[in-house]
């Protein structure tokens, strides 16, 4: 898969408020590129977004759109408890959408079972009211701050949805997230966005970026 080019799509759907990107990505920028900035290395960043990602004062679905907007996604976010929005949040891709369903501190800190089956009812609904252009291949979100135990029956129902539907859940947590955002926007690696817009289960760093030749 070709990391695709992506388009803002309008005229909402009258019978569920279809999400639309900013027009411009700076309007994401101020948030996170001053965290960027003090940032003396990956770690240092990470612990610094996340202690202002976590206050409460600060929404959290936007701060998540801000991430992707700054990966190079086109990503619409809901307003936080809009119930008229079938999506939490969505990349916008000609080829291969992406629903999100986020899970904010005020409601859960972990990525939950409810988590994974909302994700799974958006992948079905996406394909199904063709409101962005997706193929079944293609994954569906489940973001939290952090990702479930180990022992969780969150990576079995992700196995099973697998086996029954044939359908990719991937989850990531907001650490992940803002690792890939340092080394993209610092460091100048280049995302795997095959595999970003492909994940089955949880978010694995090693196979984020492309190999850079004689590695």
């Amino acid at each position: 898969m070709r990391r695709m080019n992506f388009l803002i799509l309008s005229n909402p759907v009258k019978i569920m408020k279809k999400l639309v990107p900013k027009d411009s990505q700076n309007d994401y920028d101020s948030f996170m590129t001053e965290c960027l900035r003090s940032a003396e290395c990956t770690e240092d960043f990470i612990r610094s977004a996340s202690m202002k990602i976590n206050n409460l004062a600060i929404e959290f679905y936007d701060r998540i759109g801000e991430l992707f907007m700054m990966l190079g996604l086109h990503a619409a976010v809901a307003r936080e408890g809009d119930v008229n929005c079938r999506f939490d949040a969505i990349i916008i891709d000609p080829e291969c959408s992406i629903p999100i369903e986020i899970k904010s501190p005020r409601e859960d800190p972990e990525i939950n079972i409810k988590a994974v089956r909302q994700a799974l009812e958006n992948k079905i609904v996406l394909l199904s009211r063709k409101f962005y252009n997706t193929r079944p291949e293609c994954t569906s979100l489940a973001i939290a701050l952090n990702y479930p135990p180990h022992r969780s029956d969150v990576y079995g129902l992700i196995n099973d949805i697998k086996s029954a539907f044939g359908f990719n859940i991937g989850i990531i947590n907001v650490a992940d997230i803002l690792y890939l955002t340092y080394q993209s926007k610092v460091n100048g690696k280049r995302i795997d966005f095959r595999y970003l817009f492909t994940l089955f289960g949880k978010f694995d760093r090693e196979k984020a970026f492309h190999k850079e030749p004689g590695l």
